[in-house]
């Protein structure tokens, strides 16, 4: 079956043979996706996407430079009504990415484009920019939304395609088939709480832990935003957006720690300046107990040269050691621009 969407000039097809597109000149299109090694990311080994991936896909027409070239998208003029927010889904390596209209609950495994005729258009191409993970109600690639903390197994581990400021997946659906690079950097800081017990004489369950602002702290927390995928720069925020604290929540995980096994815990936090020590606290809640041993991150703990920030694409990796009475006992931290992988899942 066919499916094509009039005055929308695209065709999404989920079961049709590829020389039927090509007899009505459609060009199939044909996603190679891959995440920056330099930041890989903690849900990943290596710089594939694992099973269940998400993406959202948005196609505009392309646009001409005063010399007749095409250039960098500057107007947004979108390819159809309903080709914002597509949402394409990786089942596996077999399957692939599979693709859906945000508005809709059917899946095709097909993409296939026309050329836009030039009453829609000035260029006979279209160019598609992405981001990762889909998220539902985004209407904007310069505006995608994200919360932070929650559920674990619900964390946002947003990312953006470094094509998206280029003319690299500017294409003409000119019957052939294309492929869309897609090279993926990542827009937040993240840190990695690795903890164990000091002697073994207990288990410990994990319940959550938050990073709280320090009263009167210098450094802004932010518990919401809005990302510009197109260059992966972070909109201004808004005073709503300010948060006191961000906790994550491992309850649903089951996720235990004792001398022998460490527990891996993720927190993805807007990259900043930070500018005093202690304005970040962390602090934890373990068997159903929040903690009176907390850890106020020190300026040093992060600084990379002269620099002290939470960097984008970068981990800070925070390696706590408890004792009998569930007090700080030792505290290594290291900072890598690599999120190396661990077995702690990030869900799409």
């Amino acid at each position: 079956m066919r499916l094509i969407v009039l005055g929308i000039l695209m065709v999404f097809a989920a079961s049709c043979s590829k020389q039927q597109a090509d007899r009505d000149g459609a060009t199939e299109i044909k996603l190679n996706t891959s995440i920056e090694k330099s930041a890989s990311k903690a849900v990943v080994q290596g710089n594939v996407f694992p099973d269940g991936s998400t993406l959202g896909l948005f196609v505009y027409h392309s646009e001409l430079g005063s010399d007749g070239q095409i250039r960098p998208l500057a107007n947004y003029e979108p390819y159809g009504t309903r080709y914002k927010n597509i949402r394409a889904y990786f089942a596996n390596s077999t399957k692939g990415w599979q693709f859906r209209f945000e508005s809709s609950s059917t899946s095709f495994e097909d993409v296939f484009l026309i050329e836009p005729p030039a009453i829609y258009s000035q260029s006979k191409q279209i160019t598609l920019v992405s981001y990762a993970p889909w998220i539902q109600g985004c209407t904007n690639i310069k505006s995608v939304p994200v919360t932070l903390g929650g559920d674990s197994r619900q964390a946002t581990d947003l990312m953006w395609a470094r094509e998206n400021c280029t003319v690299g997946n500017s294409i003409e659906p000119d019957g052939e088939d294309k492929i869309i690079n897609l090279h993926y950097k990542h827009a937040l800081s993240l840190l990695k709480i690795n903890i164990k017990c000091k002697h073994d004489v207990s288990v410990m369950k994990v319940n959550s832990i938050t990073l709280k602002k320090k009263e009167n702290g210098t450094t802004e927390l932010y518990g919401k935003g809005s990302l510009n995928a197109i260059d992966g720069t972070f909109n201004p925020f808004k005073n709503e957006d300010r948060s006191t604290a961000i906790t994550v929540n491992y309850e649903q995980e089951d996720i235990k720690f004792s001398s022998q096994n460490i527990a891996q815990l993720p927190i993805m936090i807007f990259p900043t300046e930070y500018h005093t020590d202690g304005d970040y606290i962390l602090e934890f809640t373990f068997n159903g107990e929040t903690l009176a041993a907390t850890y106020p991150i020190k300026m040093q703990d992060i600084k990379i040269g002269n620099e002290t920030a939470f960097k984008q694409g970068y981990s800070y990796t925070f390696n706590f050691t408890f004792n009998n009475y569930m007090l700080i006992d030792n505290v290594k931290v290291n900072v890598d621009e690599t999120w190396t992988p661990h077995n702690h899942e990030l869900q799409f």
